[in-house]
């Protein structure tokens, strides 16, 4: 990201204040959590500056860090999602690896320390080429499975159409591995296309159909735990563990975030207001309880900071998108409405990639919108797109 700023920092820069001009408020409310953080922070002995933590790489990474992206790829939607799509696909692959390979799990349990809280010696999920791994990788796998369908319903191609769906299906199908959160999304989200593009729905069909079979002889074969002297962990384990849902009619994941409602730590009126400034306890447990990002928050900066931050994201999301019609609409609705249900599992906003790629999506089809076709013309043209910075007039 340093070196990306160094070639792209001015031209971000003037985006980045001018897209903070127009939406004033909306900024003042992700910026005023900090200063009520560091006090907490202070007053609690410096014991957990999380919170802290959260705002300001939120605002590095999601905001800043989306106008940047943008600009490497000269405000072109479809490069955009394309680069992304292809970034995924290729974590996916890893992914696919690590199953397959025990080898490649030890290099990389070897290689890269833990940032989660998944042991992935038991066998049943897998982080690919991350440290982390769990709900928030499968959740980013997701979001590319949504960049191979935007692709794709702006291509009119059919050969560029089924590679889109097959590298689609493959990124879907890597989420079983991962976690379910972003499985459940992933083939929500194929659902959903298959519903908005019914002209397609053959290709999406038949392509499902090969990975499903392909999966299907993956998943019969006997695979190494971690540990190379356990050999007794078959994929079946994984696939239970992925589809209990639908094989026991009950999820775990919403059992468990139901059952931590009941241990969530007292609230006093003073937290309800100013929140504690905590959010997290010194051996990483969560100060509040619960696992939900809203929750988390509500504990650190209090109910009034929480409903303002995330209304305030709400806001410029649908701001936004307010000129956008037809097919870019709806995906854009799809996008935002998915930050804050899956916000209700986990903070997945402020691991950032989410708000991230939302944010990008959004402000690219509304430049698509309201930029006149002459100035789209004009940023095409290789004379001029190095130097060329243009937002639409509404955001002038």
């Amino acid at each position: 990201m340093v070196v990306m700023l160094a070639i792209y920092g001015k031209a971000t820069f003037t985006l980045v204040v001018k897209f903070a001009k127009n939406f004033k408020l909306s900024i003042s409310f992700f910026i005023l959590p900090l200063p009520l953080a560091l006090v907490w922070y202070a007053v609690n002995g410096a014991i957990d500056a999380v919170m802290i933590s959260r705002v300001v790489w939120f605002l590095i990474y999601s905001i800043i860090g989306s106008f940047l992206y943008m600009k490497m790829y000269r405000m072109n939607l479809s490069n955009a999602m394309f680069s992304y799509m292809i970034a995924i696909f290729i974590q996916a692959a890893f992914v696919y690896i690590s199953v397959l390979s025990p080898d490649f799990r030890v290099w990389v349990d070897a290689a890269l320390q833990n940032g989660g809280n998944i042991d992935f010696s038991e066998g049943i999920r897998f982080s690919g080429l991350t440290n982390g791994g769990g709900a928030n990788l499968s959740v980013q796998l997701s979001l590319g499975v949504a960049a191979a369908f935007i692709l794709f319903s702006q291509s009119s191609n059919l050969l560029k159409k089924c590679t889109l769906i097959l590298t689609a299906l493959l990124i879907a199908f890597s989420t079983i591995f991962v976690g379910r959160t972003g499985m459940y999304l992933s083939f929500l989200t194929l659902f959903c296309f298959v519903f908005l593009l019914k002209r397609s729905l053959l290709l999406i069909v038949l392509a499902f159909a090969l990975i499903w079979l392909s999966s299907s002889y993956i998943s019969s074969m006997n695979f190494n735990d971690l540990e190379p002297n356990n050999s007794e962990a078959r994929l079946d384990k994984t696939f239970d563990w992925a589809f209990d849902f639908l094989l026991s009619g009950e999820s775990s994941s919403a059992s468990s975030l139901t059952s931590e409602l009941a241990n969530l730590r007292p609230l006093q009126t003073l937290d309800l207001l100013i929140g504690s400034g905590r959010v997290s306890n010194p051996d990483g447990s969560n100060y509040c309880g619960h696992d939900s990002g809203y929750i988390h928050t509500l504990y650190a900066i209090g109910l009034p900071l929480t409903i303002f931050f995330y209304s305030a994201l709400l806001w410029i999301y649908l701001q936004l998108l307010s000129p956008v019609s037809g097919m870019q609409k709806v995906i854009g609705l799809m996008l935002v409405g998915l930050v804050f249900i899956v916000e209700i599992k986990e903070p997945f906003v402020f691991k950032y990639t989410l708000p991230f790629f939302v944010l990008t999506y959004v402000y690219l089809a509304r430049w698509m919108t309201v930029t006149p076709t002459v100035a789209r013309n004009f940023l095409s043209n290789s004379t001029h797109k190095r130097r060329y910075l243009f937002l639409p007039s509404e955001l002038n």
